[in-house]
């Protein structure tokens, strides 16, 4: 399952006196402008279809990539509108985050997104995710399988696991501006190494278990040349293997769904949700 998180700079940097940081500014501009194309292209020689994670601001300042991704029948999801740490905001704040932005993708696209991700989730954005009328999340980092959660009142939400797993942690060390000034920057061939080396141990896992993998890139980073050859290569290396389903995010949900039809997990014993109530 391929996610890209297209960001352009709708998540730049802010100092602490409140400025933005030129710096990452520029660079991320650069995936709004470039890189998001690339990817794009590198999708259609591929014939792969997956999932866009696309922050609002994004959509709204680069309108033409967006409607690029809908009328490539991509997968559509919110990654908040300019890409916000939801556990800061009070409950009412994230739900109009989360209107705003599915808002916004909706109008850009021409279609309602049917899951969302944020990267720092609050104890209440499960529930919120599910009063928008969400099939699915992938906020949560807890598992290597998708679950079924029954949030109570007749609502279920499918959460599909995020990883570690994304060209941040190989390529870049990092994406605030510490990043540039100390050099941490590497090689796109610690990606492809990585994203191969979880690719095989999943095929080949002890337990002969059907494995999901997922993987996750940016607009602004393997939208670069170099960074997306290895983008490019290792999806020649999956679709290679007849025995790969590369799957959207929202097929994988709908998958789910049929398969735990008779099995949920309470909300209730989830530990984020520690604290909040079903809306």
């Amino acid at each position: 399952m391929i996610a890209i998180h297209f960001e352009a700079d709708s998540a730049s940097y802010i100092r602490p006196d409140g400025s933005v940081d030129t710096q990452d500014l520029i660079n991320r501009q650069y995936g709004g402008k470039i890189g998001i194309w690339r990817l794009l292209r590198i999708l259609d020689r591929h014939e792969i279809k997956c999932t866009f994670f696309i922050c609002g601001a994004a959509a709204d300042r680069y309108i033409e990539a967006a409607r690029a991704i809908a009328e490539r029948k991509h997968d559509i999801a919110g990654h908040g509108y300019y890409h916000e740490a939801l556990w800061r905001l009070t409950r009412d704040a994230e739900e109009e985050v989360f209107t705003k932005t599915l808002g916004t993708l909706e109008r850009a696209t021409g279609r309602r997104p049917l899951g969302s991700r944020s990267c720092a989730a609050s104890p209440t954005t499960l529930h919120t995710a599910a009063k928008m009328g969400l099939a699915w999340d992938s906020s949560m980092w807890n598992d290597d399988y998708p679950y079924l959660l029954d949030l109570g009142g007749g609502r279920t939400l499918v959460e599909i696991p995020f990883t570690i797993n994304n060209d941040i942690n190989f390529m870049g060390g990092g994406i605030t501006p510490p990043a540039y000034v100390q050099g941490r920057f590497r090689s796109a061939k610690y990606s492809l190494e990585a994203w191969k080396a979880e690719f095989d141990a999943c095929l080949n896992d002890p337990s002969g278990k059907p494995k999901m993998m997922t993987f996750c890139v940016h607009d602004y980073l393997t939208g670069h040349a170099s960074n997306s050859k290895s983008f490019d290569d290792f999806l020649q290396y999956a679709k290679d293997d007849d025995r790969v389903w590369i799957a959207t995010y929202s097929e994988m949900a709908e998958r789910w769904r049929e398969l735990c039809r008779n099995s949920t997990h309470s909300i209730d014993n989830f530990s984020i949700s520690i604290n909040a109530s079903p809306a």
